[in-house]
């Protein structure tokens, strides 16, 4: 089981490139962490007995349920500066403000230092990712157990510069993990961009177009039989309610209406009296 770090990335980088450096500054962080700070061993969210190795991951990997129940989250926001953080320990979070690579100009190397105190040491910073490295693992510094105002300031400052310093070493392994993950995800893009152009290729040739009017043509050519038999059915009834009423109106208007229909019943007095001596009394 690993830390689940929920990343909401809202920056000028690519999710691609962000999370090894997030989590190369998380073991860094980790591994310069207190071993007998108290709020290490007794807060139950930094336990010791919690695995050191982060997983990173972005918002949209996860559905709401499983980001609220994570109790670690990594802010990166735009910046109209250059960088900037801060932790919030107590819940967990980071936030990580930086510049746009494309609207600020930037001349590298250039020295960088804490710059809230006047006496913490300067260092070298050659590129963006060594930027993002120095900040990510400042910040990380403190929720491992880096506190104080001046002291935890100062052994997160140097854990910062230590990561840096194992990046340029390990530079040639986490820039090709960068570069294979960005190769994978713009060659996925590519080919749902092609498979997106294949289908709007198909919809405008003139083939397709002339399917669709022809499964059109014939949905409306069962439509068009099914209501002329209904339009049948019902010129049928009105014609028998017509007549219906015809008749209803002729035997109303007729002056001498035919005498109903009666049995003929046997003539008694033609009777013989030997046949039926009731007639003689």
């Amino acid at each position: 089981m690993k830390r689940q770090f929920v990343i909401h990335n809202r920056s000028a980088f690519r999710d691609e490139e962000i999370i090894p450096l997030l989590n190369f500054s998380w073991d860094c962080a980790w591994e310069a962490a207190p071993t007998g700070h108290t709020q290490i061993n007794q807060h139950p969210r930094y336990s010791r007995s919690q695995p050191r190795y982060g997983v990173f991951l972005t918002a949209e990997e996860l559905d709401f349920q499983q980001r609220q129940n994570c109790i670690w989250h990594v802010h990166l926001i735009k910046s109209i500066h250059m960088r900037a953080g801060m932790a919030y320990v107590g819940s967990g979070r980071v936030r990580i403000r930086l510049g746009d690579p494309k609207k600020i100009s930037v001349t590298w190397p250039r020295n960088e230092t804490y710059g809230k105190f006047k006496d913490m040491p300067e260092f070298q910073i050659r590129s963006w990712r060594e930027m993002i490295i120095r900040i990510a693992a400042h910040e990380f510094a403190h929720l491992t157990g880096h506190d104080g105002v001046k002291a935890g300031e100062e052994k997160a400052e140097l854990t910062a510069w230590d990561a840096v310093e194992k990046y340029r070493q390990m530079q040639a392994e986490i820039d090709g993990e960068i570069d294979r993950r960005c190769a994978c995800v713009d060659k996925k893009r590519e080919c749902a961009d092609a498979r997106e152009r294949a289908k709007f290729e198909e919809k405008n040739s003139t083939q397709f177009k002339l399917d669709k009017l022809a499964k059109a043509e014939a949905i409306w050519t069962r439509k068009l039989r099914l209501a002329s038999t209904k339009l049948s059915k019902i010129r049928r009834s009105r014609s028998c309610i017509l007549a219906a009423q015809r008749r209803r109106q002729a035997v109303a208007s007729d002056p001498c209406p035919p005498p109903p229909a009666v049995d003929a019943a046997p003539v008694e007095q033609n009777m013989p009296a030997e046949v039926c001596p009731e007639s003689v009394l």
